[in-house]
């Protein structure tokens, strides 16, 4: 099926945002908002390459979220994934919300968008979708969380020397085969949870505020006895 055919006549209108797909005459304005979350020199956020925008704009593979036109920034967000030619394995390249628009819900529509083209589009019930976050990047960690993704995984130095990432999975098998107990391990000790993550049993399942700060909540796949 032609993931692109099958959104291209859709539009869906939430409050003030309209989520689309990127078009051609979008690659001016959309690699300038990519530029402005996407800063050089910051190791826990992902420039994109030279010409990987305009790439999947021609792919069909990037949404946008527009604000309305009365608000002042027009494309609020962006979200660009990749697929396999099975079309069982998705990953999510990059998001991106503008700064005057970020903690408005923005990053979590785009990826439900992602999850529900995918739902709407596959013959088969499971289908991963994946993606790459940095352990210190909270923020999008949460938007990850609430989407109903998990860390699998842990993969140091990913995108060249101290810049490690969590590798992150939404397949809904995960939350199935999870089982009650938890473990919480602060933030700021966010080195301990690479240790845990090497049992394949254990992933990380969300954030969780305490009396003391915030913490990442752990949880294992269910032991069969």
């Amino acid at each position: 099926m032609n993931l692109y055919a099958l959104f291209k006549e859709r539009i869906i209108v939430t409050m003030e945002v309209v989520v689309r797909l990127a078009v051609a005459d979008d690659l001016a304005e959309l690699e300038q908002l990519d530029r402005i979350c996407f800063p050089p020199g910051d190791p826990h956020r992902d420039v994109s390459e030279p010409g990987e925008i305009k790439t999947g704009v021609a792919d069909g593979r990037i949404f946008l979220a527009e604000t309305a036109a009365s608000q002042d920034i027009r494309m609020a967000a962006y979200l660009y994934y990749h697929t396999d030619p099975t079309q069982l394995h998705y990953f999510v390249v990059g998001i991106g919300v503008h700064p005057s628009c970020r903690a408005q819900g923005l990053g979590v529509r785009l990826i439900n968008t992602l999850v529900t083209m995918v739902k709407n589009s596959s013959q088969r019930e499971l289908v991963d979708i994946a993606m790459t976050v940095s352990p210190y990047n909270i923020a999008m960690l949460k938007v990850a969380f609430q989407c109903g993704f998990a860390v699998t995984d842990y993969v140091a130095n990913y995108f060249g020397h101290g810049r490690d990432r969590f590798y992150l999975l939404r397949d809904e098998s995960l939350a199935q085969e999870a089982s009650r107990r938890r473990l919480l391990i602060p933030l700021s000790a966010v080195e301990q949870t690479y240790e845990f993550l090497r049992d394949a049993a254990v992933f990380i399942v969300g954030v969780e505020a305490l009396p003391h700060g915030q913490c990442f909540v752990l949880s294992e796949r269910r032991r069969n006895n």
